[in-house]
């Protein structure tokens, strides 16, 4: 009965270190599996790293290409607000210069520009003043001669 009991505890010695084998094999496999799964996936987040970088960059790009395209534009329109601004001010000057023509070393920053000049005044007070004398003689203005 001894011998027998040696035997089953052989054979189940013998089980039990073909299933320890059987499961170191399949631990190293499984270690293998795992290393190649997290080379797998270091490879894989440096891609996505990678492509997050690609990606915010190509957005960074963008916005500097319409950063550059927005002062291009406000360039423009800053310069043509200039030229019309230079060209209004030259019409003011052109008519600055019809209404009341420059006279050699007269100071005219302080003048304001009114819509009649002072002399179209005096020479209507003075045309209703002759108008005036006319009617109080009873007689016709002559345009010939002037009194």
């Amino acid at each position: 009965m001894h011998s027998h009991r040696v035997r089953e505890r052989d054979s189940a010695l013998t089980l039990v270190q073909g299933k320890k084998g059987e499961m170191q094999g399949q631990n190293a496999k499984m270690l293998v599996k795992t290393k190649a799964l997290h080379v797998e996936e270091h490879f894989l987040a440096r891609l996505c790293s990678s492509r997050l970088a690609a990606e915010q960059k190509l957005h960074a790009l963008d916005q500097r290409f319409q950063a550059l395209y927005l002062k291009r534009q406000l360039h423009n329109r800053a310069c043509a607000q200039a030229k019309k601004l230079e060209e209004l001010g030259e019409e003011f000057v052109k008519m600055q210069n019809r209404i009341i023509p420059r006279l050699p070393n007269a100071n005219m920053s302080n003048y304001n520009y009114p819509s009649r000049s002072p002399h179209f005044q005096q020479g209507r007070a003075v045309l209703e003043a002759r108008k005036a004398y006319f009617l109080s003689l009873g007689s016709r203005p002559s345009m010939t001669h002037d009194t």
